[in-house]
């Protein structure tokens, strides 16, 4: 006979049901016959129940006696094992004030059972084969010390580690709060921590750059410049030599990270023509117009083996679930180190729709589908070290309010409780113009040669100093060449502390590149003037 139980305790428990039977179907108590491992406890208990749920007042002695001469083969182990002697002895030896105890213990050593009954080793929670008395005192002592309740949580413990281990080692990592916090602090102070460049410098500032195992999120207008603002942050990355028309030469870029565009509308030419016009900075439509000069040409077909030389790839996924997304990066990670990811757009599809329905999500709206993708995107990150940045639409909200934020999302505001950093992309609007017209006037500001055409408007920044800032600046798609105006905040007020970040591609931290170049000579960076 198995050791995984305490017959005094079966024997307290089994004499408290018989002075109150009502337990046997309260809640408070969950007694089934496999706690109880001998047959005559289980006889006793099925016998306590049954006449109580048979509306039996008062359970005695004779009453179990009388209800089990019913049954033959149950009565005969019944008399087998002197079972009235037995009642009338648990009788008399119990303590019915203590049966919570004892239903504790006897929950205890039924766990212990099913545990067992699986193939769960429990010997270091109840080691049944110990022989020396003083170890099994000791073990008595931590057993009794344990509830139900840390046992279940020692075993689960014991499955997670096992999980973590086995399934999930690149997505968890944890210890003590204080492990590696001094390597930590040197490792800021030798070098900041920031991640590969964006187009805008004021965003290096803002999202401390692109950093690995973030998610960024841009919002846009349908044509408002998500694809190419994404294209320009890319660049910004991975170009390693552009042309510069205020030096009017070459000039290297240092940049040098490995990344990869997966477009799920653009063709390939869509892609791939407007990092031309950029590392050559001739405007995209006079290429395709057929228009350049016989210096623009020399440029362009310089700018094809520059291009050539990058650490850039790119996928067209016009239809997709989400297996072919992590199939697509973790292919580029393996043969190509990618660390930078810019997936186009956010949006449902046919094949997604499909794969959902066959592991059984059916008739899921496209704001519950929308963050589904955005939840598989963060996970990505994190699981093989890399940063995504990708963009969606706006709804109607924009039009209704000046909020700014996460409620301008279409498809699921729930999306920006998923993403490190969000901001969106505005044309300038007779609104903004009065409010770039008051910074001017204002004084505080030297007038650019250049007008604001764009405002990047940051709504989220998880754990960073700048948030529901508004960053001004001139955007020219034919070329990807962003430059940085200004920034004010949310209720218009200009701010001069944010700094114009440039990110050095030589720092331990990764990441950097000289202040990006604009379009003429005119162009210059943002002066404060003195208040």
């Amino acid at each position: 006979m198995t050791k995984l139980q305490d017959k005094l305790a079966i024997t307290q428990v089994l004499a408290g049901l018989m002075k109150h039977p009502e337990r046997t179907s309260s809640k408070a108590y969950d007694l089934s016959t496999d706690d109880f491992v001998e047959k005559m406890h289980q006889i006793i208990f099925g016998a306590i129940t049954n006449l109580y749920t048979n509306e039996a007042k008062k359970i005695t002695i004779l009453e179990i006696d009388a209800y089990l001469q019913n049954y033959t083969e149950q009565y005969r182990i019944f008399n087998e094992n002197d079972g009235i002697e037995y009642l009338e002895a648990i009788q008399e030896f119990s303590v019915i004030d203590n049966f919570d105890m004892h239903y504790q213990r006897v929950k205890k050593f039924t766990f212990l059972r099913e545990c067992k009954k699986i193939g769960i080793d429990i010997s270091d929670i109840y080691n049944e084969k110990l022989v020396d008395l003083a170890e099994e005192e000791e073990r008595n002592k931590r057993f009794d010390k344990m509830t139900l309740t840390d046992m279940v949580k020692h075993v689960e413990l014991k499955i997670i580690l096992i999980k973590e281990q086995f399934l999930s080692s690149n997505t968890f990592s944890g210890g003590h709060i204080s492990e590696n916090v001094q390597e930590i602090i040197d490792a800021k102070e030798a070098s900041p921590s920031f991640g590969a460049p964006q187009a805008s410098l004021f965003l290096n500032t803002i999202f401390r750059g692109s950093r690995k195992r973030k998610f960024n999120l841009k919002h846009g207008n349908t044509g408002g410049g998500k694809s190419r603002f994404g294209m320009a942050n890319m660049a910004a990355k991975t170009i390693p030599e552009i042309w510069d028309n205020k030096e009017n030469k070459w000039i290297k870029t240092g940049a040098n990270k490995h990344g990869l565009i997966i477009s799920t509308e653009l063709d390939e030419e869509e892609i791939k023509l407007p990092f031309v016009a950029y590392i050559a900075n001739v405007d995209e439509s006079l290429i395709h117009e057929k228009k350049l000069t016989h210096e623009e040409k020399v440029r362009v077909e310089k700018a094809v083996t520059i291009l050539e030389k990058s650490s850039l790839w790119f996928e067209v996924l016009s239809d997709f679930d989400i297996e072919d997304i992590e199939t697509t990066i973790i292919k580029h990670i393996n043969l190509h180190d990618v660390e930078f990811i810019e997936f186009d757009y956010i949006h449902t599809s046919l094949k997604l729709l499909s794969a959902l329905a066959q592991k059984g999500a059916r008739n899921l709206r496209e704001d519950q589908i929308l963050l589904i993708i955005a939840i598989s995107l963060k996970d990505l990150c994190n699981k093989y070290d890399i940063h995504i940045e990708s963009a969606t639409q706006l709804n109607d909200n924009q039009n209704k309010d000046d909020n700014m934020d996460q409620s301008w999302i279409r498809g699921s505001k729930a999306l920006a409780d998923k993403i490190d950093g969000g901001y969106i992309l505005l044309e300038i609007r007779p609104k903004d113009q009065k409010l770039i017209d008051a910074v001017y006037k204002s004084g505080k500001m030297v007038k650019f040669a250049v007008e604001p055409n764009i405002s990047l408007n940051v709504y989220k920044s998880r754990g960073g100093k700048w948030k529901r800032i508004r960053v001004f600046g001139h955007f020219n798609t034919g070329t990807l060449r962003f430059q940085d105006l200004f920034c004010i905040n949310y209720n218009g007020e200009l701010i001069s502390e944010i700094e114009l970040k440039t990110i050095s591609f030589n720092e331990p931290s990764g990441t950097e590149i000289s202040k990006l170049l604009y379009d003429n000579d005119e162009d210059e960076l943002p002066e404060f003037a003195e208040d």
